[in-house]
């Protein structure tokens, strides 16, 4: 993915946790209550290391908190047969 790409979803990150509410590990956190526009201008400040750091965060976050979801739902499916 390109440089942009990544940054779009940093903005993305920046504005709301896609699973609803951050976890206390998030790094997104030390972000939280800053104003939009300054959101806007720190997504192209932040060093590629940064980004890179945080994105990565995010992706295996995903990942562990979709999977409980699809866990509750297969167990739930299971019960309803």
């Amino acid at each position: 993915m390109g440089n942009y790409n990544l940054r779009q979803w940093l903005f993305g990150l920046l504005i709301d946790c896609p699973m609803g509410k951050r976890l206390p590990d998030c790094p997104m956190n030390k972000y939280k209550g800053i104003p939009t526009t300054k959101k806007i201008n720190l997504t192209f400040e932040i060093p590629k290391t940064e980004l890179n750091s945080i994105l990565l965060h995010h992706r295996k976050c995903l990942a562990e908190r979709e999977s409980v979801i699809i866990k509750k739902q297969l167990l739930k499916a299971e019960g309803n047969k």
